[in-house]
């Protein structure tokens, strides 16, 4: 039995749990008092068998059910059984920006507040199934992030590496215009390496030109790898994509976040492709 305990304040939120876990465990193996006691019920039998009789305790925590005695009643003494091992698994679930009891502080909890209710839900019957509710926060990482901004016909790239140091430093630039009206640099280090490729054809089929850019030492999360285009004769620039060549020949795509959309009438960015 899974027993749904909250204030009645908060049915529009606990009513998406119970119909969420009936469609998976069956109505008769989830307690929600609207379903569960009818006119001519005795309520506190009915809440003492629902007690008795639940596995898995789903705490909905509120201001308003942190107020409400009976619903204080009806936790602590739910909590009291887990700490007991009397087969019961205690679930408490941050419905608002109330901070949770002192007595559950040392409990790991479903945080519907911050994380939003489908997340919530999905986690609830996950838990409730047995299954390891964790998942990572991105089902892609990538430590490096490059940073585009332009002033007057000035084009300013900034590649970071936010959480380790990436010992290769050598980057290739997409873009859709000539090579013709376009100089790279990388200011402030003494010697670089560069490559000038034409009509490269990109996974997705696009055609694009490309710089390449490399630096002898690492890119660390201290020390970007910089890079200025300067755009001259009113030449146009679309960077579709920035890659990072993690080991000989393999380029994967850096993340890209443009800080200004427009350098000139004629010079613009755009998202990767």
């Amino acid at each position: 039995m899974i027993f749904l305990s909250h204030n009645w304040n908060d049915k529009p939120i606990i009513e998406r749990f119970d119909q969420a876990l009936i469609k998976i465990f069956g109505r008769e193996n989830v307690f929600y008092d609207s379903w569960n006691i009818q006119p001519g019920d005795g309520i506190i039998d009915k809440m003492e068998n629902g007690l008795q009789s639940c596995k898995y305790f789903l705490f909905f925590v509120s201001a308003k059910s942190l107020a409400s005695p009976m619903v204080k009643l009806e936790w602590q003494n739910a909590l009291m059984r887990s700490a007991k091992n009397d087969c019961i698994k205690f679930i408490p679930i941050r419905v608002d920006k109330s901070d949770m009891p002192v007595l559950l502080t040392q409990t790991a909890w479903i945080d519907l507040y911050n994380h939003g209710l489908d997340v919530a839900v999905r986690q609830a019957i996950d838990v409730c199934s047995g299954r390891n509710v964790y998942e990572p926060s991105s089902k892609t990482f990538s430590n490096l992030h490059a940073l585009v901004s332009g002033e007057g016909e000035v084009c300013n790239i900034e590649i970071v590496a936010e959480h380790f140091m990436e010992p290769i430093s050598s980057f290739a630039f997409f873009f859709t215009s000539p090579h013709e009206g376009l100089y790279f640099d990388i200011p402030g280090e003494p010697a670089h390496k560069t490559g000038t490729l034409t009509g490269c054809k990109l996974p997705d089929g696009t055609v694009a030109n490309v710089k390449t850019m490399a630096l002898d030492r690492p890119t660390t999360p201290g020390h970007p790898f910089k890079v200025r285009i300067q755009i001259n004769n009113n030449a146009n620039l679309q960077i579709i994509s920035i890659r990072h060549e993690r080991k000989s020949n393999d380029w994967v795509p850096v993340k890209i976040t443009f800080l200004n959309a427009l350098i000139t009438p004629k010079a613009f960015f755009d998202t990767p492709a």
